[in-house]
């Protein structure tokens, strides 16, 4: 058993700024490993800027949250870009069909490629471009973690929780001959969808997304994207209430994770702010 000053030494948290972005205005990145409930870090992140080499009016971007061990986030961080950009040029008008595609593809690559019988990860994947003048983002989820446009006077979902105990993912299990017990899908996952955990797929367990499809507004200031040891313990009102408080992404990034932490989350914390305007 490694000690906590050997776990300490050997985890890097990330800070990262981009004080001046191109498919946004800025972008921030925290991440904390929660060390007195976890030991080893789980979740993961990538950030692809100026995605479609067009000036720097697009950008793909996710964060991911592993289960059972990190390999399918390795797997879906290293490869979901690639595989996104491969579907893109096949249907460029269908964004929405375009993330089903790869998130379904991705998955079927981590069941070729990784031991993801009992491995998972939940992901919420974003992407934003400009279509006829207006910014657009789309943005796929599947599982808990989630993500949240913030304007002045409002928090908007815009992700679905995939969790066992939603009803209407329980309606969705049991029609696919699975079942729910416990708020956990075969009494063993908390979430209903997800990369991986394919020793669950006859129970239930999909890696199909929800996808929302979001015309940006001068009003929308930031996008806030994070795992659920922010989302189990931060209520969008006070995502909200922080958004106010700070001057920019990397001191709202900051602020949320100090505040997952002193508000109790017993999970590894990742928070992705970028700012929309």
């Amino acid at each position: 058993m490694m000690k906590t000053s050997q776990i300490r030494s050997n985890y890097q948290a990330k800070k990262i700024y981009m004080p001046r972005a191109l498919g946004v205005k800025e972008y921030a990145f925290y991440d904390d490993i929660n060390i007195q409930y976890r030991q080893t870090m789980e979740d993961g992140f990538f950030i692809a800027d100026n995605f479609l080499d067009d000036g720097g009016k697009s950008i793909l971007f996710g964060v991911l949250d592993g289960h059972g061990g990190s390999d399918v986030v390795e797997f879906v961080k290293q490869n979901f870009t690639k595989e996104f950009s491969d579907e893109y040029k096949k249907t460029p008008k269908d964004v929405v069909d375009v993330l089903k595609r790869t998130f379904l593809r991705v998955d079927e690559l981590v069941k070729q490629k990784c031991k993801s019988q009992e491995v998972g990860s939940t992901a919420c994947i974003g992407f934003i471009r400009l279509e006829e003048a207006k910014r657009v983002l789309y943005i796929a989820n599947v599982g808990d973690t989630a993500g949240l446009v913030l304007d002045d006077t409002q928090a908007h979902n815009v992700t679905i929780e995939h969790k066992a105990s939603n009803p209407r993912e329980i309606e969705r299990i049991k029609k696919a001959g699975g079942s729910v017990i416990y708020d956990r899908v075969a009494g063993v996952l908390a979430v209903s969808r997800a990369f991986g955990d394919h020793s669950l797929r006859n129970f239930g367990v999909i890696a199909q997304p929800d996808v929302t499809r979001m015309e940006l507004r001068m009003i929308h200031k930031y996008l806030v994207v994070a795992s659920d040891g922010l989302w189990d313990v931060v209520i969008p009102k006070e995502v909200l209430e922080v958004s106010k408080l700070k001057s920019n992404s990397e001191e709202v990034a900051a602020e949320l994770l100090k505040r997952a932490l002193l508000n109790g989350s017993r999970d590894n914390t990742s928070v992705m702010v970028l700012r929309l305007n």
